[in-house]
């Protein structure tokens, strides 16, 4: 049993580290000259009601695909910095009868990244 439970983990993580870097890359169309904190000063530029719009037509764009629709489990992250808002993706997730995952660091010494469910 324990085996099939660490197997189910590992198959939900390998696929929330998936969509997770799908989405962001969906969310985000990087010009790479531009320095890290020159998005984070745009990010932060945008109104609210513009980071909740942009967050809800990613959302919407990204649960028509075939990587959305094929997936069992996704994983999301908080928010911070006026970050891309994953949360209208992750009630499209719930709604479609999807886990939803977040990255939690373990509590141990070698502090690897572990996926835990989120459930609300």
């Amino acid at each position: 049993n324990l085996l099939v439970q660490e197997r189910k983990q590992a198959t939900a993580q390998a696929e929330g580290a998936f969509l997770f870097s799908a989405f962001f890359m969906l969310a985000v169309r990087l010009n790479f000259t531009l320095h890290a904190s020159e998005l984070r000063d745009r990010r932060l530029a945008l109104s609210s009601k513009q980071q909740r719009l942009h967050s809800r037509s990613v959302a919407r764009h990204f649960i028509t695909s075939r990587y959305f629709l094929r997936c069992r489990s996704i994983a999301i992250y908080l928010t911070n910095d006026g970050e891309l808002d994953p949360a209208p993706l992750a009630l499209a997730a719930r709604h479609a009868g999807k886990k939803v995952y977040l990255p939690v660091l373990r509590p141990r010494p070698d502090k690897a990244l572990w996926f835990c469910e989120y459930r609300t």
